[in-house]
């Protein structure tokens, strides 16, 4: 790719430089030290230990409970017909919305299916999301912690999914909104989870939840108090107040990594010139931590946009293409909003007065840019 060879033009330039290389790198290992004291100074984890004695585990925690019902999920049978593939459950399906009529021939599959996840939704529907929920992670394990709850959580979605599908065209309108509910239930229990890839699950899944309400309060023959129930369960959401905990754990990873293994990630992906000395790599390792200081500084005083943080990534030298190239991709798997207490009130009020409205879902860096719901 372009930017692959502009790096390799770039560093090869840098190196050809003795001048510029050593004015640019000198002073790195110092330069870290001192962030490293720095994020010390306001109380930041600079270690994975550190980082992971922050979060204990709550003596009411549901994980263990709501990991025991995601367990007794059952697979679907292997589908040999493309024409057969569960809704929403396999692939192959080309059913993409509820508002889809079930096909006769695909009736009986859906309801083999679900009958035999009876004991997992009743399970699921069962779990006390009332008590907080932290799943077992090893966070001194850094990028390399392991979280299979993330995919269980997404294959309890898509039969929830499918549950929905099929209440929704039987008119069981009470259990189209406790799938629903649950459906966000389940997202809330990562909400507290300080990793960046659960920020996302959690967010793929509050997305899902979305896509089936819209269509639904669309519908004139749902009662408007199911609808109101529906729309009001989304109030408790924020997706906002979290994120600078998950920037945090990888900043912490990041800082944990030796330079050997740091310079590994580094050439991920990037065909560096294998003559680069040490300093380069902790040049390259000072500058990501500090532009993943610099965002977490923003993100608490609620003043980030992706236009401001591309104009502040800009700042670093063409030589650090790479780390650069990193933190843009960051910036674009952190895209958050905020669902706020006023634009759902809007949506609400929109039901009442049997008007349709719309979820224009706004995913930004910046925390006041809110979700809205457009009557």
């Amino acid at each position: 790719m372009n930017h692959h060879i502009l790096s390799i033009l770039s560093i090869f330039l840098f190196t050809l430089s003795p001048a510029l290389h050593a004015q640019d790198t000198a002073n790195a290992q110092q330069q870290y030290n001192e962030l490293l004291e720095y994020i010390t100074s306001v109380d930041e984890p600079i270690t994975l230990e550190d980082f992971a004695s922050r979060y204990p585990t709550s003596p009411d925690n549901q994980a263990n409970n709501t990991l025991a019902a995601l367990k007794l999920i059952k697979e679907p049978e292997p589908n040999k017909k493309p024409k057969n593939a569960l809704p929403f459950v396999q692939y192959e399906s080309s059913i993409e919305s509820i508002l889809t009529p079930i096909p006769s021939h695909l009736k009986p599959i859906i309801d083999e299916h679900l009958a035999r996840n009876k004991p997992a939704l009743t399970a699921i529907r069962n779990i006390d999301f009332t008590k907080p929920c932290q799943y077992p992670i090893k966070y001194t394990d850094g990028i390399a912690a392991l979280l299979p709850h993330l995919s269980q959580l997404r294959q309890a979605m898509h039969l929830l999914r499918l549950d929905i599908y099929n209440a929704y065209h039987t008119q069981d309108h009470a259990r189209v909104y406790d799938n629903i509910l649950t459906i966000l239930n389940l997202a809330e229990s990562l909400k507290n989870e300080p990793i960046a890839i659960s920020l996302m699950v959690r967010i793929s899944i509050i997305s899902t939840a979305l896509q089936l309400i819209e269509p639904i309060t669309h519908n004139e023959t749902i009662p408007a108090d199911y609808k109101t129930k529906i729309i009001t369960s989304l109030q408790p959401i924020d997706l906002h107040s979290i994120i600078p905990d998950g920037i945090m754990f990888d900043r912490t990873s990041l800082i944990d990594i030796s330079i050997d293994d740091f310079k590994l990630a580094l050439e991920l992906g990037n065909k560096l010139p294998e003559d680069l000395d040490e300093s380069y790599y902790v040049a390259s390792k000072h500058y990501i931590i500090y532009y993943y200081t610099t965002l977490i500084d923003m993100h608490r005083k609620g003043n980030v946009s992706i236009e401001d943080w591309r104009t502040t990534l800009g700042e670093i030298p063409l030589t650090h293409m790479p780390a650069k190239f990193q933190l843009l991709h960051l910036g674009g798997e952190t895209r958050m909003s905020n669902i706020t207490k006023c634009n759902i009130d809007q949506a609400i009020s929109a039901i009442k007065d049997n008007k349709p409205f719309t979820f224009n879902i706004s995913l930004d860096l910046n925390p006041s840019d809110a979700q809205e719901a457009t009557p």
